[in-house]
């Protein structure tokens, strides 16, 4: 069953980027942005509590149309700087406000806000790739510290306790911004 789910999923997006003309470095992003949303969306899901399915079910459907445009906006104005700042700014506000009902540095979404930042490594100077993370790992920060401290921790406690996640994220964007310059340098 899953074979056939991972089939159809490749004939889908194959046929959507054989439909244009595209660099293989948008293909990737493209792909890597379906893949997590399905990944964090199906996390969501399943994460307690059970009872709002039809909340989730929202944000879900929600994040797929907006990711649809979002994409497809890349994709047109690539070569546009001005418009793909204004777009991963757009996305990384959207994103950011989705983790307000859904748990801040713990909601499933912390993961899909490494799109508007595997973006900003291939197509924006590296200083905005970096502020577009920090900006996501300061807002998520506070959001758990005023919203979901059930424990009660300080702020320093706060980021001891998620300091693997940024560790993590910080690593992750370290290997984008090098990957992006290696392709770079390998397609021009």
């Amino acid at each position: 069953m899953m074979h056939k789910i991972k089939t159809i999923y490749a004939q889908l997006i194959d046929n959507y980027i054989r439909d244009r003309h595209i660099s293989e470095e948008t293909k990737i992003i493209y792909v890597y942005r379906y893949l997590s949303w399905a990944l964090t969306c199906i996390a969501y899901l399943v994460d307690k509590p059970y009872s709002i399915i039809p909340f989730k079910l929202g944000v879900i459907v929600s994040l797929f149309i907006s990711s649809k445009i979002i994409t497809n906006l890349y994709i047109r104005f690539k070569n546009n700087q001005i418009v793909i700042k204004a777009l991963v700014f757009v996305e990384t506000m959207g994103i950011t406000l989705l983790l307000l009902p859904t748990g801040g540095l713990r909601s499933p979404f912390i993961w899909y806000a490494l799109n508007p930042t595997l973006v900003a490594a291939c197509y924006m100077p590296a200083y905005f790739c970096w502020m577009n993370l920090m900006f996501y790992l300061v807002a998520g920060t506070i959001m758990s510290y005023t919203l979901f401290n059930i424990d009660n921790l300080s702020m320093f406690d706060m980021l001891l306790e998620n300091s693997n996640l940024i560790l993590v994220f910080v690593l992750i964007t370290l290997v984008v911004q090098l990957l992006a310059g290696l392709s770079r340098r390998l397609y021009n």
